[in-house]
């Protein structure tokens, strides 16, 4: 056997335990990351399904600087159903006072405070669900804000 056929075995079998470890990093790796995703679905559901008298007067919500940040709606529809005017920017924390307002004064909010929503509503956030949380309803506030 010549010196260049040897070589050529060696970086073959080489290149076969290379791809071999990488193959057993790769799949560990999948693993770590199926059961990373199952622990922040747990966690996650928490937080989504909180009612906002859960939160409290938490002080570092408060003094948010998200609060402050001004949207402006994309539908006129949905503005006018938060009480507000299509063509200005509101402060987030405006928003979600009169958004909150709004549903309390139509009646969807519920004895435990959750919201069951008109088909209007549903329409113009675009939920398909007919009972939500609060929390949840902001987190379709992107559908319609910008």
């Amino acid at each position: 056997m010549s010196d260049s056929e040897e070589s050529d075995s060696f970086d073959t079998d080489e290149i076969e335990h290379t791809l071999s470890v990488t193959t057993t990093l790769m799949e560990s790796m999948l693993r770590d990351l199926t059961n990373l995703e199952a622990r922040l679905e747990a966690l996650h559901r928490p937080l989504r399904d909180l009612h906002v008298e859960q939160l409290g007067n938490i002080d570092f919500l408060a003094s948010s600087p998200f609060r402050n940040a001004t949207f402006q709606f994309k539908n006129a529809a949905v503005a006018a159903a938060a009480g507000l005017k299509d063509d200005k920017r509101y402060p987030y924390h405006v928003i979600c006072k009169t958004l909150r307002a709004a549903l309390i004064q139509s009646g969807q909010v519920t004895k435990d405070g959750t919201l069951t929503l008109n088909t209007a509503t549903k329409q113009l956030f675009g939920v398909k669900e007919d009972n939500i949380s609060y929390p949840v309803l902001l987190g379709h506030l992107r559908n319609v804000l910008i």
